[in-house]
């Protein structure tokens, strides 16, 4: 019924899958953070989107603690950036 696929099979399927939904979260972002004009809702986005982001990282990866802190510092740095100039 259930066929066993090999474990480096399965390594490669999440490896890409994290890659993909990493790479969306910033894309994401920063298209809604371009599109929105009102600095309030700005911050209102981008703390969803860091949050959002946070509980991915925490809950669907392997992670430490201190890897999601981490993690999410540094994507909160570039979405601020981001906020920043816009």
């Amino acid at each position: 019924m259930w066929h066993k696929l090999p474990e480096s099979r399965v390594t490669v399927a999440v490896t890409i899958t994290n890659m993909l939904a990493a790479m969306g979260f910033l894309i994401s972002a920063v298209w809604v953070l371009w599109k929105i004009d009102n600095f309030e809702w700005k911050l209102g986005a981008l703390t969803i989107f860091v949050v959002a982001f946070s509980l991915w990282v925490a809950i669907l990866t392997s992670a430490a603690r201190t890897e999601v802190f981490g993690a999410t510092a540094a994507y909160a740095a570039v979405l601020v950036v981001f906020v920043g100039r816009g």
